[in-house]
């Protein structure tokens, strides 16, 4: 009896790991399966960069879906011009001149790990989608993705 008690205790924890891994996971989620970030979280920033003409860039924004992270809002800024706060699984479209722009993110309201910054140049007339990660221990990353193309 004494072997299937530590069996079941082992099987406890096996199955402890596995439901702590899949909670912390997030999946790329697709820019028409997303959420609008709400307009109470976009930023006087976002109306003073973002404006749609014939010229313009369309880049499209998408904080994965998931549990890792979704505690916090990730905010985005546009050449340190900060321009909305993403909830997980929400999304934004920013309309850029033509140029290159450094995106930045971070967490909003804690003491986290640095801003993450990439520059990312766009042409007139092209659309860009953008996925916000959450990294384990390392707050968020902006990657070009056309995971989310869809």
């Amino acid at each position: 009896m004494q072997n299937f008690g530590a069996q079941i205790v082992r099987y406890f924890a096996v199955s402890a790991v596995f439901l702590a891994l899949a909670g912390c996971s997030t999946n790329p989620i697709a820019y028409s399966k997303a959420r609008p970030v709400p307009p109470d979280r976009i930023l006087d920033g976002y109306r003073a960069i973002s404006t749609m003409t014939a010229k313009t860039a369309q880049v499209s924004i998408v904080r994965d879906s998931g549990v890792m992270g979704s505690a916090v809002s990730a905010e985005l800024s546009v050449n340190d011009i900060a321009i909305a706060k993403f909830r997980a699984g929400e999304r934004l479209v920013v309309y850029l001149q033509p140029g290159t722009y450094t995106f930045g993110v971070a967490y909003v309201g804690l003491l986290g790990p640095l801003p993450y910054t990439r520059q990312i140049s766009v042409q007139s007339g092209q659309h860009y989608f953008i996925r916000i990660k959450p990294v384990a221990g390392n707050g968020f990353v902006l990657q070009p993705s056309a995971e989310i193309n869809g």
